[in-house]
């Protein structure tokens, strides 16, 4: 991407950002998905977005709400939250040719302890990969780190999702494998490369899918699972994280200061 191109990336990354914060600090027990689909909704609106979510490949609503077993492309629905749940919400808007895509948890009221650890090692896992991020590092290597900090916590990558390419397409080159996989590519990376880096976390090695009757929804059978997502721009120095919500902070830095890596 040139440098206007990359301008246009980040106005729209930054609509996602600012959207999923809104929506991660109001979901609260007793709301419905449905009232998370309209918060998600109504945020894209306000900042002149579109939210890309809605009919593509036929999804009906604005953003994938994701609950408890559910692995992924949650479609939003009466379901009520209650204490106890975890919910992840995966939000993609439309502004000025450029797609903005990024996704984060929510944990509602007593969520069980193992639960909370594992949204936070999918967190580490993802900005562990991040640092890796720069002109001459090979896409493989984002797998690579993420699966080495998932088995140190005993925890699977989740190998059916990957990130990609972002730009004037919601989905493009190259695929992002979070895993190691001999399909990883040794593509070097270069500045003006943008992609997503979405890891998905399961507390158990083994588990099924289950795939919903509205040809979006997958469950994996009570086997929870966390996912949080950023993009992120290749920049002559680095990178850049172009969904970078205001508050947010790197959670490694706590623990290299901490003295726990």
């Amino acid at each position: 991407m040139n440098k206007d191109q990359q301008e246009g990336l980040r106005k729209a990354s930054q609509i996602a950002a600012k959207t999923l914060k809104t929506a991660l600090d109001n979901t609260k027990i007793g709301m419905s998905l449905d009232d998370v689909d309209e918060i998600v909704h109504e945020s894209i609106l306000s900042m002149g977005a579109y939210p890309s979510a809605i009919d593509y490949m036929h999804f009906p609503k604005s953003v994938c709400t994701s609950v408890n077993e559910v692995v992924a492309h949650g479609i939003p629905n009466d379901y009520v939250l209650k204490d106890g749940d975890y919910l992840n919400i995966d939000v993609v808007c439309y502004f000025d040719g450029h797609h903005g895509d990024n996704s984060g948890m929510v944990m509602l009221g007593n969520v069980h302890p193992d639960i909370q650890k594992l949204s936070q090692v999918t967190r580490e896992s993802m900005y562990a990969a991040i640092e890796i991020v720069k002109p001459g590092a090979t896409f493989d290597q984002i797998g690579k780190t993420i699966e080495e900090y998932a088995d140190k916590y005993g925890y699977a990558v989740n190998a059916e999702f990957g990130g990609h390419g972002i730009a004037h397409h919601m989905h493009m080159p190259p695929m992002v494998y979070h895993n190691k996989t001999r399909s990883s590519s040794k593509q070097v990376m270069k500045p003006g490369m943008a992609f997503t880096i979405e890891p998905i976390l399961m507390m158990k090695k083994n588990f099924n899918y289950v795939q919903w009757r509205d040809n979006w929804t997958i469950s994996t059978n009570g086997v929870p699972s966390c996912q949080w997502e950023h993009i992120i721009l290749v920049t002559e120095e680095g990178h850049e994280i172009l969904t970078i919500r205001e508050g947010e902070t790197n959670p490694l830095d706590a623990k290299r200061a901490a003295g726990q890596l």
